[in-house]
């Protein structure tokens, strides 16, 4: 049986999700245990699995909100990208320790990578790099960029959230043209 690999595609009660997840979630096994005293049933060891959990378990309502809310609970050094049948949402940790980068294809479709080098494999040019805190939401309605702040001294890392159109030239520019959903590598 095949277990800790990535991408990893689970169904919930709003639907499947499929997540790749670049980097360390230091406060994971923490995280495990509590989801684990509250009912969750893990799969394998991965701290992934705990954002996925974390998604699922989150009172919010929209699913954006529900990842917001996890990675106010994550610490550590991450990249992800979540794909839904409707939406592509990439994420970068608070600190930017993680890099990411956003790629467009000749083909209008936006993609995500940790490197720019990944995005010459698949011909498709750098837009720009995604900042620390924020979470890139792409779909019908094209780019829309989110961001939380954590905050020290705060319980369950608490945090502002704020929300920026993104275009093509960067913040505060919204393109008009309908953005394809994108690949992730």
């Amino acid at each position: 049986m095949l277990k800790n690999f990535q991408p990893f595609v689970v169904g919930y009660r709003f639907g499947s999700v499929g997540v790749d997840h670049n980097g360390n979630l230091v406060n994971y096994k923490a995280l495990r245990a509590m989801l684990e005293d509250n009912g969750s049933i893990f799969n394998n060891g991965t701290d992934t699995e705990v954002a996925l959990h974390l998604i699922a378990t989150s009172k919010a309502r929209s699913f954006i909100l529900r990842i917001i809310d996890a990675c106010e609970k994550l610490e550590g050094a991450y990249s992800t990208v979540f794909l839904t049948e409707d939406k592509l949402v990439a994420v970068r940790d608070p600190f930017g320790f993680s890099p990411l980068v956003m790629g467009r294809r000749s083909n209008g479709a936006i993609v995500f990578a940790s490197e720019t080098c990944a995005l010459d494999l698949i011909e498709a040019t750098v837009e720009r790099e995604v900042f620390p805190g924020e979470v890139v939401v792409v779909d019908k309605d094209g780019v829309q960029s989110l961001w939380w702040e954590k905050r020290e001294g705060v319980a369950g890392g608490g945090g502002g959230r704020g929300k920026r159109e993104i275009g093509a030239a960067g913040v505060g520019e919204k393109e008009e043209k309908e953005w394809m959903v994108g690949e992730f590598f």
